[in-house]
């Protein structure tokens, strides 16, 4: 699962609350008065239960999220570590093919003046493959900061609205036990509850899609950097092997031509 999922799935807590405030549709049918006084008893009766269950799937949504916000944050570090270390890989290759063409180079380089110009080429070459490579890793490790930052920040933000959603929900069994201890008629108790709930959910769900496009727009804000540095690593340093060897057939050249 991405982290994108995970502040996607958060927002399940809200649809569980209307289930368990329908499992009892008889409480809330249309009262009369010979028996408003027992439906308001027994309504009144499950409503902590009510307020319990919500809570009780509320804690075990949050756990849930909890272990797959550790997961996917370990597949990160994973993943990162992975990637790290085929760059390495495709490096050294990289390293193996220059070192052979600088020797086909020196073999070819019988004056004086090849025999220099190959090894300037090569101490240029090296330098410029040094700071290509400081560049890309700043620029991969910004990335991976960002992500990791940007992934608890978010994740903050998605326990924050939860939080929220528990305090309105509990608001609201506060304010339909209020109302029972008041006598008020139990549809009257359960259309302000549906209401109330409902407002919970709407706010969880606008607070999910919230989070979910800012976190969309903040990890392509990394990307763009992160690729905008890369690339301008390689256009410097094509730049400068460019240079380098227009340089270094420039002596050969001359030299044959002598």
């Amino acid at each position: 699962m991405t982290f994108k999922t995970f502040i996607t799935k958060f927002s399940i807590t809200a649809t569980m609350v209307g289930v368990l405030i329908g499992t009892a549709p008889s409480v809330f049918a249309q009262s009369t008065p010979g028996d408003i006084s027992g439906k308001r008893l027994e309504f009144c009766q499950r409503i902590d239960s009510i307020g319990a269950n919500i809570e009780n799937r509320i804690q075990n949504r949050t756990a849930v999220l909890g272990d797959r916000y550790s997961t996917i944050k370990s597949n990160i570090i994973k993943r990162g570590a992975e990637r790290l270390d085929n760059l390495e890989q495709n490096r050294d290759q990289h390293d193996q093919k220059r070192t052979e063409r600088y020797n086909q180079l020196s073999t070819r380089a019988n004056t004086d003046a090849e025999k220099t110009a190959v090894q300037n080429f090569q101490a240029n070459i090296e330098s410029a493959v040094t700071t290509r490579r400081t560049a890309v890793d700043n620029a991969i490790s910004v990335f991976r900061s960002g992500v990791q930052d940007l992934n608890s920040a978010k994740v903050a933000e998605a326990n924050s609205a939860v939080t929220n959603f528990q305090s309105s929900v509990d608001s609201a069994i506060a304010k339909a036990k209020a109302s029972c201890t008041a006598g008020t008629d139990p549809a009257t108790i359960r259309t302000q509850l549906s209401n109330d709930i409902k407002s919970a959910k709407d706010t969880l769900r606008q607070s999910r899609e919230s989070i979910r496009k800012s976190t969309a727009n903040q990890l392509e804000s990394l990307r763009t950097t992160r690729r905008t540095s890369i690339e301008t690593a390689h256009t410097i340093f094509r730049t400068t092997l460019s240079s380098e060897v227009a340089k270094l057939k420039q002596v050969f050249h001359d030299q044959d031509s002598k």
